[in-house]
């Protein structure tokens, strides 16, 4: 049953509380967000499949703080990447309550949260990431405070590909951007996009806005196509070059391909991922402010770690997550990123 008194949140409350969308516009009725800036996003628009994949709201949420006993959620579906419809919200950090439709459906309304008295919480309610899913209603407790979250320790631009977006994994938080940002306390821009190669596109759209760490860990789909080792090189250099112009204090890694379990090589062109992981890793070598993390490093050749030998599971993300975390703490990056935060 519909709450009596509730507070439907306008476009201006969600604009200020979003997490990992440059923008938010109000189409027909409901919230759409944009990961991406125009130069990336016209790139992505002319394959269908990578189209699809760009609008899903990967690693969009909204953090706030309020003292609701209730939140309902309204989700309108369009087109979708996997079969996972679900979003969640999380309270105080604790593990996400799913929420959402099991199948492809129009639209889903429900409530995402309930507790029996008021009680001020950090929230953080996760958009469906494997969908183009949009926001066609939030509603809170008429009263209730609205307020933002504390501020995130660090904030991260995560480029990559379908590893990153989380094309497996069943609901938003359990990606391993989302598990990382919750062990260390910071927010994530999601900028994976499933089936994305190393492309020179995504130098000319770095985003504007703020972020004290980035990562670009690309390889595996330029393997999978056969694309000339030569030309990853300069697309991966020319990048961290565009994150550096545009944020010098900012740290950067690169992260060289993860496993792909019985299928590292040759490929049609006669090269080995290997071959792909030490272009990369050269292409780099004259950039200090860019530090290399190598894929397998962060997660091992263990099929129990995988859905079908390239993409982890849930078990993977944990173990992915973890490790850049270890990756991060042994680099003196976690106090480094927070005082850059303070620096501002």
């Amino acid at each position: 049953m519909k709450p009596e008194s509730s507070h439907r949140w306008s476009l201006e409350e969600v604009r200020r509380f979003m997490s990992g969308a440059l923008s938010v516009t109000d189409e027909e009725g409901a919230f759409c967000f944009h990961r991406f800036t125009k130069p990336v996003a016209d790139f992505y628009a002319s394959n269908d499949a990578l189209r699809v994949r760009m609008r899903c709201p990967a690693g969009v949420c909204l953090r706030f703080a309020s003292d609701t006993r209730w939140i309902r959620l309204v989700w309108r579906y369009r087109e979708s990447a996997r079969p996972f419809y679900q979003g969640c919200v999380e309270a105080d950090g604790m593990a996400g309550t799913p929420c959402g439709p099991l199948k492809a459906v129009p639209r889903w309304e429900g409530e995402g949260f309930r507790q029996d008295e008021r009680r001020r919480r950090e929230f953080c309610v996760w958009m469906p990431h494997m969908c183009v899913a949009e926001l066609a209603g939030l509603e809170t407790e008429e009263g209730a405070m609205l307020e933002p979250a504390r501020p995130p320790k660090f904030r991260w631009l995560a480029f990559g590909d379908s590893v990153t977006q989380g094309m497996v994994a069943r609901w938003p938080h359990l990606t391993y951007p989302s598990r990382l940002i919750a062990r260390r306390g910071g927010v994530a821009h999601n900028f994976g996009v499933g089936g994305a190669t190393l492309h020179a596109a995504l130098a000319e759209g770095v985003p504007a806005e703020p972020f004290d760490l980035a990562t670009v860990m690309y390889g595996l789909n330029d393997f999978n196509q056969g694309r000339p080792v030569g030309e990853l090189g300069p697309c991966a250099a020319a990048l961290l070059r565009a994150l550096h112009a545009r944020a010098p204090k900012a740290r950067l890694a690169l992260i060289t391909p993860t496993p792909w379990i019985g299928h590292e090589g040759p490929n049609k062109i006669g090269a080995t991922l290997g071959a792909y992981r030490s272009a990369l890793r050269e292409a780099v070598r004259d950039l200090p402010q860019v530090t290399v993390i190598e894929g397998p490093s962060l997660i091992p050749a263990d099929p129990s770690l995988y859905v079908d030998g390239i993409h982890p599971n849930e078990s993977g993300m944990d173990v992915f997550a973890g490790s850049l975390a270890a990756a991060l703490d042994r680099e003196g990056w976690h106090g480094s990123m927070a005082q850059c935060i303070h620096e501002r």
